[in-house]
């Protein structure tokens, strides 16, 4: 299966760059999480990237270069969602609610 996605994922990125995102990695089965860490480590003739989401690295994924992503200060989220409410029906109190749903959410 390995051999097989790098192939196909390499005849894509002859064509033009290709960018693969793997959103929450530790979901990820065993055989697929080796297949893609199979082929992100063989991307150095490639042009193609990887960027893996995960909340813990999956030890197939282990020893691939990493930047640790911590989330917002409290202060840049509040910034932040005022900015994206800003000019919409949203308040200052929509804007607490939905941080703490972030905060305490059910995936946290």
């Amino acid at each position: 299966m390995a051999l097989a996605l790098l192939t196909l994922l390499s005849e894509m990125a002859a064509e033009r760059p290709l960018l693969c995102v793997v959103d929450d990695a530790q979901w990820l089965d065993r055989a697929s999480a080796q297949a893609v860490a199979f082929v992100a480590r063989r991307l150095a003739t490639e042009a193609m990237a990887f960027v893996f989401g995960a909340r813990e690295v999956p030890d197939e994924l282990r020893g691939l270069p990493e930047i640790v992503v911590g989330g917002l200060g409290d202060g840049d989220a509040r910034a932040q969602a005022a900015a994206t409410v800003r000019g919409s029906a949203g308040s200052t109190a929509s804007c607490a609610k939905a941080l703490m749903t972030a905060i305490k959410g059910p995936f946290r």
